[in-house]
């Protein structure tokens, strides 16, 4: 089983890879390096509500991301769907041809979760923005265009 995921997890990212190049119609993120804190209260039997805070790499953007309230229904062990508002902050590393340039946007997301087993699971994951403010300055004329997509796939590694 843990070959198996494995192999999922590096076919999902190659995948995931791929959709970075700019004929990709699919328009897929890849977030292939990111670590969050998770808390999470259960409220019953089938619903619980988790509070995180993530940071990841997406190659050259650096995004903190704060999920105040994510409501969670288990439908059973393995799936369960999720949903709720969420705080995101991009960043652009320094660069001499961009400069520092960032977008703070405040959106609802919505999702479903499979799990594997105790440690390893997989999010389907829907997202829109209802706020987005781009903030820049510029060292010259060439402008980073920010592209959230409202799709993710993630698989995750719990410790």
């Amino acid at each position: 089983m843990k070959n198996s995921v494995f192999i999922f997890f590096l076919f999902l990212a190659l995948v995931l890879y791929g959709q970075e190049k700019e004929k990709s119609k699919l328009d897929l993120y890849s977030n292939l390096f990111s670590a969050s804190l998770n808390y999470t209260t259960q409220l019953s039997e089938k619903w619980s509500l988790q509070q995180k805070i993530a940071i990841s790499n997406p190659f050259d953007v650096n995004e903190f991301e704060v999920t105040p309230l994510t409501f969670t229904y288990h439908i059973d062990k393995k799936w369960s769907v999720f949903g709720g508002p969420k705080v995101r902050y991009n960043f652009v590393k320094d660069d001499f041809y961009l400069g520092t340039q960032s977008q703070f946007s405040a959106l609802w997301h919505a999702g479903a979760r499979y799990d594997f087993n105790n440690n390893f699971f997989g999010e389907f994951l829907v997202e829109k923005p209802f706020f987005k403010k781009n903030f820049s300055q510029h060292n010259n004329q060439q402008n980073f265009q920010f592209s959230n997509t409202p799709i993710r796939l993630k698989m995750g590694i719990r410790f």
